[in-house]
């Protein structure tokens, strides 16, 4: 069986790298024709055009994994029943179970890889990529601006500072407030007309100010107000203020979960940012569910064979996303739980995978 195991296993990866390369070469062609005009107008060198395409790499490599992964199920098998070989793996007294645990392990242990590889690699070269383009193709300023305006920034757990615009040429902003939370509200508030950056003192100076506080019925007191200048102590400096804020959207799995502890402390709801959380582990494992349905639709090959397997796995696997995605959208309106909506249709589609292994003839 050891032997059995290495051959299965070498037979799937040697497709698996063949397939992922084709992919890979079909997507770049297919960019390629798609952007060359642009190149030409933006007037990119080879570096830069090369530079470009090292970015999108992991992006093509995570978008052929799974069909990749398809394709490699449904011939390693497939070859073998059409050689006759799994009919003689079956006569030996080897279950078609036995057979496939191989390859459904590994399709396990590359669905986890994905995840990692998706969330510390494509997610990364994907913002790299977006500032590439805005530099060398569209010919836009850089994403750190000397004027940002509507600043939303909370740089402690129970404080938040909030510019109505910063100028970083001057270190300074305008119509300032800074936000000192209790447990479910805002205890004390600091408004002001000016707030600057010193430099020399490495600090935070208000003038305009006033200070309110509230108590817990809501009302307010003013306890003082002044023209005067006032030092107050934060956690940014203007270049945290300057920096450009990641879109959530874009956000690797640690990112987004402290985007989330950080909206639900602010009393904001997270739930499209949770869906999208637990979305990237569900999403990952489109890579099992693949192999799940390709092993047993090619294992018999009075069904069809490859023709018949491959046909009906692609269009089962479509359907599996158009499930998923459902799936999210019923998540963002609160219709399912995050981790549910996201979770189910691969518990669905492992559940029919698994029935339909277990009813395919051993």
């Amino acid at each position: 069986m050891k032997l059995l195991d290495q051959y299965l296993i070498r037979t799937f990866l040697v497709l698996f790298v063949y397939s992922m390369i084709a992919f890979l070469a079909i997507f770049l062609v297919i960019d390629v024709v798609e952007n060359v005009d642009r190149f030409i107008d933006a007037g990119l060198n080879r570096q830069q055009i090369l530079t470009y395409y090292a970015l999108n790499v992991p992006f093509f490599l995570s978008t052929a994994l799974p069909m990749s992964m398809l394709i490699s199920s449904i011939f390693s098998i497939g070859t073998l029943a059409k050689n006759n070989e799994l009919t003689a793996m079956k006569s030996s007294g080897i279950s078609l179970y036995r057979i496939t645990f191989p390859l459904l392990l590994l399709a396990i242990v590359i669905s986890v890889g994905s995840f990692f590889f998706d969330d510390q690699i494509t997610v990364h070269t994907n913002r790299q990529l977006e500032e590439y383009k805005d530099q060398y193709i569209h010919k836009r300023p850089p994403k750190r601006q000397l004027i940002r305006s509507n600043i939303f920034i909370q740089d402690t757990p129970d404080r938040n500072l909030i510019i109505q615009q910063f100028e970083g040429d001057q270190n300074s902003g305008n119509q300032a407030s800074i936000q000192y939370l209790g447990e479910d509200r805002i205890v004390k508030r600091i408004d002001a007309g000016t707030i600057f950056y010193s430099d020399s003192l490495n600090q935070w100076f208000l003038s305009d100010y006033v200070i309110r506080e509230f108590t817990v019925q809501d009302t307010q007191s003013v306890i003082t107000g002044s023209n005067d200048t006032m030092m107050v102590n934060l956690n940014v400096n203007p270049e945290d203020i300057l920096k450009e804020s990641v879109d959530p959207a874009q956000m690797d799995y640690a990112e987004l979960t402290t985007f989330i502890d950080k909206l639900k402390r602010l009393g904001i709801d997270p739930r499209k940012w949770i869906v999208n959380l637990h979305f990237k582990w569900a999403f990952a494992f489109t890579n099992f569910v693949v192999v799940l349905f390709g092993l047993p639709l090619v294992a018999n090959q009075k069904k069809g064979g490859l023709a018949f397997g491959t046909g009906v796995a692609i269009f089962i696997i479509f359907t599996y996303y158009a499930f998923i995605k459902v799936g999210q959208v019923m998540g963002f309106n609160g219709i399912l739980p995050p981790f549910l909506s996201v979770w189910l249709g691969n518990i669905i589609f492992i559940t029919a995978g698994l029935i339909l292994l277990m009813n395919t003839q051993k």
